[in-house]
């Protein structure tokens, strides 16, 4: 009763996934665009360049170049070499947490379509038993071994989606460090 019940979660859980498999959502979701919510901060990476905008992103725009530079609406912020440093930290535990929080999305999706697959495995199980003499026990059987090791695959995510966690509190300490190390990062009420 346990994989039924394991499997028919699964299935409810996989099916606004694959609502979202339209070519448009799936471009959207991979273009490395991060909306945080409920504060109209908009983030991008594009030619490893981190750009962070406020609202309208012509006039509240933050970037953060591969080398370190620092620009404010287009102006570069000339640093110090303390203040340098915090920034290619911020930069480098940014492109690790996007990087990484990408993988765990993919890992996530094949998981994920892999419970669905289960899913439809075990509703063709039932019809395969309610046509022929195969035993429900052995269907049970069958999809417990498999439910196993896909609960084996969500522990081991679940685990991956801890050490982001570990690198979002560590990019959150930069984050503090830069503004207040940084007088026009500081000075700007938005980020």
């Amino acid at each position: 009763m346990r994989t039924y019940i394991i499997i028919l979660i699964t299935v409810i859980m996989i099916i606004p996934c694959l609502n979202a498999a339209d070519r448009e959502c799936w471009s959207h979701s991979y273009s490395n665009e991060v909306y945080l919510d409920d504060s109209n901060v908009f983030t991008n990476i594009d030619d490893d360049v981190i750009t962070i905008c406020f609202d309208n992103c012509d006039y509240n725009r933050i970037k953060i170049t591969s080398d370190y530079e620092l620009y404010i609406n287009g102006k570069h912020i000339k640093t110090d070499d303390d203040q340098k440093e915090l920034i290619e930290e911020f930069y480098n535990q940014t492109m690790e947490l996007t990087e990484y929080a990408g993988q765990i999305g993919e890992r996530g999706a094949k998981i994920g379509l892999s419970g669905a697959a289960l899913g439809l495995k075990a509703v063709g199980s039932v019809f395969r038993a309610v046509f022929s003499d195969y035993d429900f026990d052995d269907i049970e059987r069958e999809l417990e071994i498999e439910a196993e090791e896909f609960e084996e695959q969500a522990e081991l995510l679940e685990e991956q989606a801890e050490a982001i966690e570990e690198i979002a509190d560590e990019l959150e300490y930069i984050y503090n460090e830069l503004k207040q190390e940084v007088p026009e990062l500081h000075d700007l009420d938005w980020f």
